[in-house]
């Protein structure tokens, strides 16, 4: 099947630096509809899919008072997901933090990188490489370092 696509809209907090672009659904035909999950693989499926379940997380789910994952939080996770996985980055994991941010995990070989997206929509951003943190900063800052950090041969 070929998929067509017709635009992309700002779905960032106009803010930040952070600009993430979504691609719109888009009709074939009089019934199809092509959403950008739909082209993605079964394991950025999934792991989008556990973010999505983080909203059902109570306060304190972890008995030592942690806050509820933001829906703020879990909405950037699955954007930044969505829009970088043309990318080639190694999605790997994604857990919640006890102050309601989303931790998604990128890992391949012996190069990993930490993004943590927080309730303010603010971001960190932490690159390792033989278990040494190489970068710390803002995802917004660093996009293309975390791109060409899984890229560079």
């Amino acid at each position: 099947m070929q998929v067509l696509i017709n635009k992309s809209s700002f779905l960032g907090n106009p803010t930040s630096g952070f600009d993430i672009y979504k691609t719109q659904a888009l009709s074939l035909g009089s019934s199809t509809m092509i959403f950008p999950e739909d082209i993605l693989s079964d394991d950025l499926q999934a792991l989008i899919e556990k973010i999505r379940l983080f909203q059902g997380l109570p306060n304190n789910w972890d008995d030592y008072g942690a806050e509820k994952i933001s829906p703020v939080a879990i909405n950037d996770a699955i954007q930044f997901i969505q829009s970088y996985s043309g990318k080639n980055l190694p999605f790997y994991f994604a857990a919640p933090g006890v102050n309601g941010e989303v931790m998604v995990e990128l890992k391949l070989g012996n190069r990993a990188a930490e993004v943590f997206f927080n309730p303010d929509r603010s971001t960190e951003l932490l690159l390792f490489e033989n278990n040494n943190c190489k970068l710390e900063g803002d995802l917004e800052t660093n996009i293309e370092e975390l791109i060409s950090f899984f890229n560079e041969g």
